[in-house]
C-alpha cells in the first residue's frame, strides 16, 4: 500500500514501511498519453452510430448496476432496470435457502463444454398466456431458487474488506463516523439509500430475470420473466418481451460456482449426498459446529469460511496450490489473518483412496492430496474455487474463446445476426469488447462491474461515465478496426492483482482523459463536469485500512466465537 501523499512510502502487509519499489508496469504520464492517442484516433476516425439511442435496459441492480442507472438518465437517456432479486445491492443481499443444485464436471470434460448445454431454465407452469397465478408447489419452488432467482452470494457474517470510504460510489459518501467495515446489511442498505437520493427506485422493476436477449432490427429483444410470491402461497409468474435501443449488462461476477475438474469429485459427491458444496451455498457458520471441515481454495472466500469455522467447528482444513506467501500483497494480506488453529494442506490429488502396491483408486470418502497425506473423516467440503460469469441468456450467440479467437479481429467485428456468434467468451472474460465496455460488433451492447482486473467500486462510475456520454454522442469510440486494433494491442496498466491508490488512479485513466477531451470538444457548451480519477485523499485511506483490517477481523471472529460460546451455554441450561 501507498502511505500519505508527503512520503509515497510502501507498507508491507503489516502496514509497515517496506523499500522495495512500487511494481507500477507503465507511469502515470504514459497511461494518459496512451488514452488521449486512442481519444484521438476516435476524433479522426469516429464509429458512427446508425440510429441515436433513446430507451436503455439496464440489467442489475447492483453496484455497477446503479450507477450506470443513474449517470444514464443524467444524460437524459429512458431507463429502466431489472433485477432478478427483491431487493437492490447485488452481491450484498443476504438471502436464503442457497441453491440445492450444484453442477459438478467430471474428470474427462474440457472448461468450455458448459458453454454448449448451458440456458436458461423455463418456468415449470403454462406462462404462454401472460400472467400465471399458481400454487407454489415444489417443482417451482425449485425453480425459483436454483433459476429464477438463486440467493446471492452473501453469508450471514459477511463483512466488506474494502473500506467503506472506498467502497460504493465517491459521489455519494458514507456518513461521517462510519467504521471502515461493516456488515452485509450495512452495505446493502447503502445502496438503497443510495437509489433513494438520485430517485431511481421508479426506474427498477425488482423480482425479474432476463431469459433471453437478440438483436431485432435497430432493437434489442429481451425476454424477461416476473415472479413474485404472495403470503398465501400463490405464485405469480409473467414472461414478457421489451425492446430497448440499448442494453448495458450489469449482472456481477459472483452468479455461477465454479467447481474444478478433479478426479473422483463428481462420483464422491453422488456417493455423500450434501457433503460438498460451493461457498454460494455456505449462508450461516452454525451450520458447521462441531463438524470436521475441508475448505477447498486459498483466497478471499476460503479464509473467510476457514477463519469463520475455526470458531465453531471440530476441525478445520484449509486445501490450497503453491505456497502460502504468494507476493500478491492484496493476497497476503487477507492469508495473514487466518487462525493458527486451521490446518495447512496442498492440492488435491483426488477424492480416492489410493492402493500402495497396484495404484489403484476407489472412491469412500477419502480425499487424497498430492503430498501423499489423506483424511477420511471430513464431515463437509467448501469449494472457495471462484464463480463463472455465464452470461446464459445469449444462449448459442456465446461461442469459447480458443486461443486463435482472442487474437481474430475478424471474428471481433462480425456481423451481429442469429446465426453467428456474438460474444466470444471464457467463464470470466468476454473478449470481443472495447476497453472491458463496449461490444465491439455492435457498440449499442454494454458491459460495466466486469473489467478484466481487480478493482474497487468507485471504477464502476467510471465505465458508466463511459456508456452515458457515449451513447448521448458527448465522446466518441474509435471505428471498429481502431476498436479492434486497440483491444488486440492492449496491455495492462498494472499487475492484474494489484489493489491499491495509485493502481485505481492508473486504471482510471484509461477511460477519464478519452471523456473529457472529447467533452471539450464536442459539446462544449454542455459544460459536462470534468471527470477526476481518486482524490489524493483516499491514500491516506488505503495506509489506514491495512493497519485496521487485520485488527477488525481479530475482533469479530472472537465476537464469532463467543456469540457461539453464550448460545451452547444457554442450551446446557436448558
Amino acid at each position: 500500500m501507498v502511505n500519505d501523499t508527503s512520503s509515497s512510502v510502501i507498507l508491507d502487509s503489516q502496514g509497515k514501511p517496506n523499500d522495495k519499489p512500487a511494481m507500477i508496469d507503465k507511469t502515470l504520464p504514459q497511461v494518459i498519453k496512451e488514452t488521449t492517442t486512442e481519444a484521438q484516433a476516435a476524433l479522426d476516425d469516429p464509429f458512427n452510430f446508425e440510429y441515436s439511442i433513446k430507451t436503455v435496459a439496464v440489467v442489475g441492480a447492483g453496484p455497477s448496476g446503479l450507477v450506470a442507472a443513474k449517470a444514464l438518465l443524467e444524460q437524459g437517456f429512458k431507463v429502466q432496470v431489472f433485477e432478478r432479486n427483491s431487493k437492490v445491492g447485488g452481491i450484498w443481499v443476504f438471502t436464503e435457502p442457497a441453491e440445492n443444485e450444484l453442477y459438478i464436471p467430471t474428470g474427462t470434460e474440457k472448461q468450455q463444454d458448459w458453454l454448449e448445454n448451458d440456458g436458461n431454465k423455463a418456468p415449470p407452469c403454462d406462462h404462454s398466456s401472460g400472467e400465471t397465478q399458481t400454487t407454489n408447489t415444489e417443482e417451482i419452488e425449485q425453480w425459483l431458487q436454483n433459476h429464477h432467482h438463486p440467493a446471492t452470494a452473501c453469508y450471514y457474517d459477511l463483512t466488506n474488506n474494502t473500506s467503506t470510504p472506498y467502497l460504493g460510489s465517491l459521489e455519494f459518501p458514507w456518513p461521517d463516523g462510519t467504521p471502515y467495515f461493516v456488515s452485509h446489511s450495512a452495505v446493502q442498505n447503502y445502496y438503497q439509500n443510495y437509489v433513494t437520493h438520485f430517485g431511481l427506485n421508479e426506474h427498477i422493476q425488482l423480482n425479474t430475470a432476463l431469459d433471453n436477449l437478440v438483436k431485432r432490427g435497430n432493437q434489442w429483444e429481451l425476454t424477461l420473466t416476473r415472479a413474485t410470491t404472495t403470503g398465501d402461497e400463490q405464485v405469480s409468474i409473467h414472461q414478457y418481451q421489451a425492446a430497448f435501443d440499448g442494453v448495458v449488462l450489469a449482472t456481477g461476477q459472483f452468479q455461477t460456482p465454479v467447481m474444478p475438474i478433479m478426479d473422483g469429485l463428481q462420483e464422491y459427491a453422488s456417493l455423500f449426498p450434501g457433503k460438498v458444496i460451493h461457498s454460494k451455498q455456505f449462508k450461516r457458520t452454525d451450520d458447521l459446529e462441531n463438524k470436521n471441515v475441508l475448505v477447498v481454495g486459498g483466497r478471499v472466500s476460503a479464509v473467510d469460511i476457514a477463519r469463520f469455522a475455526s470458531t465453531i467447528a471440530k476441525r478445520v482444513h484449509m486445501a490450497y496450490r503453491g505456497p502460502f506467501i504468494t507476493g500478491v500483497f492484496i493476497l497476503d494480506l487477507i492469508r495473514s489473518v487466518l487462525p493458527e488453529s486451521v490446518i495447512h494442506k496442498p492440492g488435491i490429488e483426488g477424492f480416492w483412496s489410493k492402493n500402495a502396491e497396484t495404484g489403484e483408486t476407489e472412491v469412500d470418502g477419502t480425499v487424497t492430496f498430492t503430498d501423499g497425506s489423506t483424511l477420511s473423516d471430513i464431515d463437509i467440503i467448501i469449494f472457495a474455487t471462484g464463480y463463472r460469469s455465464k452470461h446464459t441468456y445469449f444462449g448459442r450467440s456465446r461461442t469459447w474463446a480458443a486461443d486463435e479467437d482472442k487474437k481474430n479481429g475478424d471474428r471481433f467485428t462480425a456481423r451481429v445476426d442469429p446465426d453467428s456468434p456474438l460474444i466470444i467468451m471464457d467463464d470470466r472474460i468476454v473478449y470481443n469488447t472495447y476497453k472491458d465496455i463496449f461490444l465491439i460488433s455492435d457498440p449499442t451492447l454494454a458491459f460495466v462491474g466486469a473489467p478484466r482486473h481487480i478493482t474497487t467500486t468507485p471504477f464502476f462510475d467510471y465505465q458508466a461515465q463511459a456508456i452515458a456520454r457515449v451513447w448521448s454522442q458527448a465522446a466518441l469510440l474509435p471505428s471498429k478496426s481502431k476498436m479492434v486494433e486497440f483491444s488486440l494491442a492492449r496491455t495492462e496498466v498494472c499487475a492484474v492483482y494489484r489493489m491499491d491508490h495509485e493502481s485505481e488512479r492508473l486504471r482510471s485513466q484509461t477511460l477519464l482523459p478519452w471523456l473529457n477531451l472529447h467533452a471539450s470538444k464536442l459539446v462544449p457548451d454542455l459544460h459536462l463536469p470534468t471527470l477526476e480519477g481518486p482524490p489524493d485523499t483516499m491514500e491516506a485511506v488505503w495506509a489506514r485500512s491495512i493497519v485496521l483490517y487485520p485488527e477488525f477481523v481479530k475482533d469479530q471472529t472472537q465476537a464469532i466465537a463467543l456469540e457461539y460460546q453464550r448460545r451452547r451455554m444457554e442450551h446446557l441450561d436448558i
